[in-house]
């Protein structure tokens, strides 16, 4: 869709049906293509490129593009300086869009405004040039729309990383467009994912997605067989994860539950926090290599675990989705909360904010729907083939404590459910995956 309406169309075929896998994401990757970002280190990469571009230009032309591309460098440097005192990540309020905009942004756009420019084109530039000057020209089109507030249903925000700032310009509701550039132009679209319906209904995708009423829908059982390959451990003695003494209960927790797991364990935390309290608390106390996400690329962390059968990968959010290591290396899944969005971030925050303009319930309507599609992601790290046995360990007491809690337990149907770590070893003792007996 985004390239279709960028003036590079042809680069897709024409088609009159449309399908999407993994449709949960749809949502979320929508609103992150259809938005627009860019980075300060984007512009100091440019500024780069065109200093090594134009050496062999004449003295006259050199200068004028020399002097375009350090309002852009040093525009970049300011934009970033004004968030030098301010959170890692948040939206760009009203008075600060103005500031950027009205001083360093101004400078820049100013900068690639000369370097994208028709003139620059027109100066007979040599055709090395050419790329650098497209870029120049698409990155002054997205800041331009990065630095103006767009309504209600757009964010503006930012976010700091360890050498860049990366701005963002952000749709809160992809339903319309959706509508716009894809159900009205196909024959057919069809959405598909093991993880779309909550509660027993797709209320939420409806909704967040656009989807007409007389869309057609369907759930089909799993062909898996939950109720012999899985098993669901809630206990009933830890504190709330409100407590001060949550994350040292958890960590006494999980040593429990791998020690009988034998290893070969997933832990999966909400909050970086929390796994690095476990970590430190628990990595002594284990006879198997413990791995913590951070500690390496991801890759090696995957790699590392699935090669070592008996090791534990502690981890955050970022391994609740794409993990696929089926059989026995992955036979315990431990979480230490249910998965609702932060309320921190602030796309989440937003979207709760505007939802509520709306008259709707955000908790109900947003957050609970979106944490049970990510919880339901859980099992699917879990049970892989038909082959896989394993255990969930759920240390949030609210599943069971809470009115929306059973709205967890209902997305897992036919999945047995126990209280006692006892039954927890008996499920171990019937042995490890078949595929690897």
């Amino acid at each position: 869709m985004k390239v279709k309406t960028g003036g590079f169309g042809e680069i897709i075929p024409r088609f009159q049906v449309a399908v999407f896998d993994e449709a949960h994401v749809v949502e979320e990757i929508a609103a992150t293509y259809l938005g627009e970002r860019l980075s300060t280190h984007q512009l100091r990469e440019l500024t780069s490129d065109f200093n090594k571009g134009i050496k062999t230009l004449a003295k006259k032309e050199r200068g004028r593009i020399q002097k375009a591309l350090d309002m852009v460098h040093s525009g970049a440097e300011e934009m970033g300086s004004h968030l030098i005192n301010r959170e890692d990540k948040a939206p760009l309020d009203e008075d600060l869009l103005s500031r950027l905009r009205e001083g360093p942004g101004q400078s820049v756009m100013k900068g690639l405004k000369t370097l994208g420019g028709e003139g620059s084109r027109e100066k007979g530039n040599p055709g090395e040039l050419q790329p650098l000057i497209m870029r120049a020209g698409d990155l002054y089109q997205r800041l331009d729309l990065i630095l103006k507030r767009r309504g209600g249903l757009w964010l503006n925000w930012y976010e700091k990383r360890k050498k860049t700032v990366v701005f963002h310009s952000t749709p809160l509701d992809v339903s319309s467009v959706m509508n716009e550039r894809l159900y009205g132009k196909t024959h057919s679209t069809i959405l598909t994912s093991a993880t779309l319906s909550t509660n027993g209904t797709f209320d939420y995708i409806r909704s967040r997605l656009g989807l007409i009423e007389t869309a057609h829908e369907g759930i089909y059982p799993s062909h898996f067989k939950f109720e012999t390959q899985s098993l669901i451990y809630i206990p009933r003695d830890l504190p709330p994860p409100s407590d001060p003494g949550f994350g040292a209960s958890v960590a006494r927790r999980v040593v429990d539950i791998v020690k009988r797991s034998r290893g070969r364990a997933l832990v999966l935390f909400t909050s970086y926090y929390n796994l690095n309290l476990v970590w430190q608390m628990v990595r002594d106390q284990l006879p198997f290599c413990v791995l913590r996400q951070g500690d390496a690329p991801r890759s090696v962390l995957l790699e590392t675990f699935k090669r070592d059968i008996s090791s534990v990968l502690m981890a955050t959010g970022a391994f609740w989705q794409g993990v696929d290591i089926p059989g026995e290396a992955l036979s315990c899944l431990i979480i230490d909360k249910l998965p609702f969005a932060s309320p921190g971030e602030p796309l989440v925050a937003a979207k709760i904010e505007a939802l509520r303009k709306g008259g709707g319930n955000p908790f109900l309507e947003y957050q609970v729907p979106s944490a049970i599609i990510t919880f339901k992601q859980g099992m699917g790290r879990l049970i892989r083939n038909s082959a896989d046995r394993g255990v969930m360990a759920i240390l949030d007491g609210r599943i069971m404590t809470s009115r929306y809690g059973r709205r967890f337990l209902e997305s897992m149907p036919g999945v047995p459910r126990t209280h006692d770590l006892s039954a927890v070893s008996r499920f171990f003792k019937k042995g490890p995956a078949a595929s690897h007996r």
